[in-house]
């Protein structure tokens, strides 16, 4: 493991979201604070500043967010599914409203109204 400043907090071996620290880094962030080595649960790895870590900015190595987009598309297609749905529904509705107005037109006319 790398020499910690004396004000550093270890973090090695805590776990943050899907994150898991590993190891710091030599690297600085433009803060000065220590970049870590983590290990996502998916088998990525990614360097993240402690900040970024202890206040939950970063939580994986970006399968999050791609799941994330993921779940979003798909509740999109089902979404766009049911409109779908509702779509051809209300087209069957002017459909048949339109044959009523028809039908109600010759009823009038018959009568001679």
């Amino acid at each position: 493991m790398k020499k910690l400043a004396k004000n550093s907090v270890d973090l090695t071996g805590r776990k943050y979201g899907r994150l898991t620290v590993i190891e710091a880094t030599e690297k600085r962030a433009y803060s000065g604070s220590v970049v870590w080595r983590c290990k996502c649960r998916c088998g990525g790895e990614k360097l993240v500043p402690s900040p970024h870590l202890r206040r939950g900015l970063v939580i994986s190595c970006g399968c999050a967010a791609a799941e994330q987009r993921r779940i979003a598309l798909l509740s999109h297609r089902a979404i766009q599914e049911e409109l779908k749905i509702s779509w051809e529904e209300i087209a069957l509705l002017r459909a048949r409203i339109a044959e009523l107005e028809d039908e109600t037109e010759s009823r009038w006319a018959t009568a001679g109204l």
